[in-house]
Parts: C-alpha cells; sequence; structure tokens
C-alpha cells in the first residue's frame, strides 16, 4: 500500500557509530542513518500507527540485541498517489 507517512525522532538516541559521512555530487559533505518503519499492529493511544527504528543487517540482529527505537509516525494519506496529486494541484503549495 503506497502512501504517506508523518513521523518524528529523536535525534538524541542515535549512536554517533551509525552515522554514515558521505561526499555528495557536488563535493559537500553528507550524513545519513539508515532507518526501517514498520506498521504497528494496532493503533496506539497518540494515533501512531507506525515505529521508527535504526536499521540493523542480519548479522548484527544477534549482537545488538533488541532494535533501538528512535520515533514513531502515523499515516496521513493511506492510498496517495502522486501522479494524482499532480493532476488535481498543477501548481506547487507554497504552505509548509
Amino acid at each position: 500500500m503506497a502512501g504517506i507517512l508523518y513521523a518524528e525522532i529523536d535525534l538524541k538516541k542515535i549512536p554517533v557509530d551509525v552515522i554514515e559521512e558521505f561526499v555528495r555530487n557536488n563535493g559537500e559533505l553528507g550524513a545519513k542513518v539508515k532507518l526501517c518503519i514498520a506498521p504497528l499492529k494496532k493503533i496506539d493511544k497518540f494515533g501512531h500507527t507506525h515505529t521508527v527504528y535504526l536499521y540493523q543487517p542480519k548479522p548484527e540482529v544477534g549482537e545488538r540485541g533488541k532494535p533501538t527505537f528512535i520515533g514513531n509516525g502515523r499515516m496521513l494519506r493511506p492510498s496517495y498517489r502522486w501522479q494524482d496529486d499532480a493532476r488535481q494541484n498543477p501548481e506547487p503549495d507554497n504552505e509548509p
């Protein structure tokens, strides 16, 4: 199912050793973190439908134990398709 998710993460919960630096095509230095976003079995009391945690490659799953949960989110538009939005709203919306 395609849709739009809204998520918030706690940056202080991200260990420095999982932040990967890389060089962008324009030569600037960037930093990235690999995340997983998974649906919850049921909506929690705050309306969250998804959980966000740090990505763990298979060999590390046993070593690190439980995943490091860093945030949560909710589904904003369950069946959103970009091409439908472009037809309905041809001009960009400047509001946040």
